[in-house]
């Protein structure tokens, strides 16, 4: 072991093992082709069973490296040529290394056809593992000469050898798997086995050529192959971006143009929400057509009017006010400042009196009234939800141009508006809205705003209107309190009252002009 001391056979034995590795890499890639051919299960097992044979016939030369070098003696004269055992063996690995390598490129650049026949039969087990050793003998026949020229120590060549091969069979699974992912490479190896078995026949004719050159090619197409892959790579990427603005854009426009196309489409019982976008199921073009329209809509169209929301005077009695508490469902109160003028002046969250009546405090709302954001009834959708995102209140009075208090609207009816106002299915209806759907009909909630009904049907509606909801739609029609029976029309829809009382609608029923009211529902 005198060795391990010696500076001069470190560096033999790390040049040894790489010049190991790089004898090695056409074995490896020989195997890698060979064994891509096997099944899953068996492609991993033949791939170690190559690369232990190496390592094993490596060794047995090894030992017997007074027999091999005498291979290079010449034993068979022809012409000007005389040929060594090494020169023979060289020279049928060569043919046999020709042969195999432009079967493979037969085979992998025939039609598609017959490559689905080929894959049907996949190869025999030891049929490929003995292939395999056969270039095994060749190739580290090579590999032995070596490793004998730079030391003359057999221990340091058998760990060499071993630590080349095991570096080799660790490789070799992340190669195989790179291969099968990039059916191009396996052309160039092919391409490089080839090559290969021109400089083997030439080499045991006496003419040799460099591996370099073979090595500096191969890196270079490799090289020139992942550009491709990396261009084709982004031209997909390109191609997928493109391929999805596009259809957005369709989907886009087909929405904007939903209104015209719509007149051509028969209303059947079994499709009565009238879309004509085949691409898009009802949910996702209902979702985009209310995000669209988000930016374009105003706070007028979505508030409740004032007349709506629950309100009590500044100073009503104990007990007006825990009346109100018990019938109402919302969180906050309008506050007026009596009840002859009914004119807001802010708002009460119930929450503080509830606080107040449990502390057994008098109730005074006056110390908890708050004051609400003032918009503009033309004030878009999104600038008032800007608007609540800069401040800590959630609630606003809308008013007109005189300034006259006309509704109230929350965070809350905004966010319902862009989450909650889609139909999901024709058998299920809006909650907020009460939309339920029958043969060619649906009964809606008269306080359904127009801009929400235009996600259902494609009506035309004055852009100018002193009126924001379906009730109010019959009550500027009609002039007059509808009662139950009355309707009116508006682009080939009837509107009929289905459920009033004497001061307030309640349910519209809305149907197909051409189809029968009566027969439908009643």
């Amino acid at each position: 072991m005198y060795w391990i001391n010696d500076p001069t056979m470190w560096a033999g034995l790390f040049t040894l093992i790489i010049l190991e590795i790089i004898l090695g890499i056409d074995n490896l890639l020989f195997i890698t082709i060979f064994v891509e051919k096997l099944p899953m299960p068996l492609n991993n097992k033949a791939r170690i069973t190559g690369l232990f044979c190496a390592l094993v016939m490596r060794i047995v030369l090894l030992f017997s490296f007074t027999f091999i070098i005498s291979f290079t003696t010449p034993i068979i004269s022809f012409a000007k040529y005389n040929f060594s055992a090494r020169d023979l063996l060289i020279f049928f690995g060569g043919c046999f290394l020709l042969f195999k390598a432009s079967s493979e490129l037969n085979e992998r650049l025939r039609d598609k056809e017959d490559k689905i026949n080929r894959k049907s039969k996949t190869a025999k087990f030891w049929s490929v593992v003995i292939q395999i050793i056969i270039l095994d003998a060749i190739f580290s026949l090579d590999s032995v000469i070596t490793a004998i020229g730079i030391i003359d120590n057999i221990h340091l060549m058998i760990i060499a050898i071993v630590i080349s091969i095991a570096l080799m069979i660790i490789a070799s699974k992340g190669l195989i798997i790179f291969v099968n992912n990039h059916p191009n490479i396996i052309i160039i190896c092919l391409v490089f086995l080839f090559m290969i078995g021109i400089v083997m026949i030439t080499d045991s004719l006496g003419y040799e050529i460099s591996k370099s050159y073979l090595y500096i090619s191969l890196g270079v197409a490799i090289f020139i192959e992942i550009c491709n892959e990396l261009y084709s790579l982004n031209q997909s990427n390109l191609f997928k971006k493109k391929f999805f603005y596009n259809n957005n854009a369709k989907y886009i426009l087909q929405i904007l143009n939903y209104e015209r196309t719509i007149s051509n489409h028969i209303y059947s019982n079994s499709n009565f929400n009238c879309s004509t976008i085949d691409i898009m199921n009802l949910q996702d073009y209902q979702i985009v057509l209310l995000l669209l329209q988000f930016t374009q809509r105003t706070v007028n169209s979505i508030m409740i009017p004032i007349n709506y929301a629950d309100s009590i005077a500044m100073y009503s009695s104990k007990q007006q006010l825990l009346s109100l508490l018990k019938s109402t469902n919302h969180t906050n109160l309008v506050i007026v400042g009596d009840s002859l003028s009914n004119i807001p002046i802010g708002i009460v969250n119930i929450r503080e009196i509830i606080k107040q009546y449990l502390n057994k405090k008098k109730i005074d709302l006056y110390k908890i009234i708050k004051q609400p954001l003032i918009f503009f009834e033309k004030l878009s959708l999104f600038d008032a939800l800007q608007q609540f995102a800069n401040t800590n209140i959630s609630f606003a009075f809308v008013i007109d141009q005189l300034g006259v208090i006309k509704g109230i609207l929350t965070l809350s009816d905004i966010i319902n508006t862009i989450t909650t106002n889609v139909v999901i299915s024709s058998k299920k209806f809006d909650l907020r809205y009460h939309v339920k759907h029958y043969n060619n009909s649906m009964l809606v909630n008269s306080m359904m705003r127009i801009e929400d009904l235009k996600l259902y049907i494609p009506i035309t509606i004055d852009k100018i209107r002193s009126y924001e909801t379906i009730g109010g739609l019959l009550m500027s029609r009609l002039q007059k309190i509808p009662v139950v029976g009355d309707y009116i029309i508006i682009d080939n829809w009837i509107f009929e009252v289905f459920e009033a009382t004497t001061i307030k609608l309640k349910k519209i029923l809305i149907t197909y002009k051409f189809s029968d009211i009566k027969n439908n529902y009643y």
